[in-house]
């Protein structure tokens, strides 16, 4: 049942002549760049009411998996469900228009082109819809209508002005885990190195892995010898979803160290971001790992390619050291 502040807030929802609708795609580190976006409208259009639907993480999958709201393990704004209402008629038709004229083995400088032509017309509508690369929206909405907004908008450059606010938002409510107390005194007390290895559907599905699967072995052992020769006394610490995999598989002449595998995300990624070094995997939630550490001279090594695929995103940021993939 509904709390009475909800209750409230969905009647003021009700009310509104005019506001901003997000359906919510993917897990925590999608969820986070969606977020993010959202934030950089209120923050230029700060009356405009938020409605964040959560429909499609909800019908995906298994809470266990990651299918769920985890923005609320965060000091976030208010991002309870609400399930209407749908796109209008002519939202749903421009939409389709887009997607069955897209360009999908086009070059990424085809594909960005086309997005930039359509959003034009898009927005016209009242739709913000972005799934490649980085389209310049205009961050002044219009009052005469609602705002649709649906894609991941996986750049830093939607939200690099109100960065500083994010970093405060994207902590954990609770507090550190006490058996983490040790590693995390490792973490902060050695040239740390926060390993990020995605596993999980990128190797057991057989379309993800086609498209995704690029960080293999070989990625790592590279990855690491360069830290070794360019990090004095290194201290490897190890994140993933297949914590075993990792044991059996990734053995380095080096000190190393294992987060336990079941940790929840929000300590996960808090440990991760308190490394001063990263070496990160084609994941959004290794992405914000990294972007959200706070060692002033960090080094982060990263994937060359991050799709097998000629479409990539606009991800990487300055001085990223980038490894070759095969």
């Amino acid at each position: 049942m509904l709390n009475q502040r909800n209750t409230d807030r969905y009647k003021l929802i009700a009310k509104a002549t005019y506001m901003i609708h997000i359906y919510i795609g993917g897990r925590l580190g999608n969820q986070l760049f969606q977020y993010a976006f959202v934030r950089m409208l209120q923050y230029h259009n700060p009356n405009v009411e938020v409605a964040w639907h959560w429909d499609r993480v909800l019908k995906r999958g298994e809470k266990e998996d990651g299918w769920e709201n985890s923005l609320v393990y965060f000091n976030t704004v208010d991002t309870q469900n609400v399930s209407e209402p749908q796109l209008t008629f002519i939202q749903k038709v421009c939409l389709k228009l887009y997607w069955l004229k897209y360009p999908y083995h086009g070059t990424r400088e085809l594909c960005i082109k086309y997005q930039r032509r359509w959003g034009k017309l898009l927005g016209k509508v009242g739709v913000y819809y972005n799934e490649r690369g980085y389209f310049p929206f205009q961050n002044k909405i219009s009052r005469k209508r609602n705002i649709l907004i649906r894609g991941y908008f996986e750049s830093p450059k939607y939200f690099a002005e109100i960065d500083h606010l994010l970093r405060k938002e994207i902590q954990p409510k609770f507090p550190l885990l006490q058996h983490n107390q040790s590693l995390m005194h490792t973490i902060e007390d050695t040239n740390s190195i926060c390993v990020s290895i995605r596993r999980g559907d990128f190797v057991t599905d057989n379309n993800f892995r086609k498209r995704y699967y690029i960080c293999d072995k070989r990625y790592f052992d590279r990855a690491i010898e360069y830290m070794q020769s360019n990090i004095q006394n290194p201290v490897f610490i190890f994140f993933s979803d297949d914590i075993e995999w990792v044991k059996k598989n990734l053995l380095y002449d080096a000190v190393c160290f294992y987060e336990r595998g079941d940790d929840p995300v929000w300590e996960k990624l808090r440990l991760m971001y308190s490394c001063k070094h990263f070496i990160i995997s084609n994941s959004t939630f290794s992405w914000w790992a990294q972007h959200l550490g706070q060692y002033e001279k960090k080094m982060v090594v990263a994937p060359a390619r991050w799709f097998n695929s000629p479409i990539q995103p606009d991800l990487y940021e300055e001085n990223w050291i980038k490894i070759a993939v095969d």
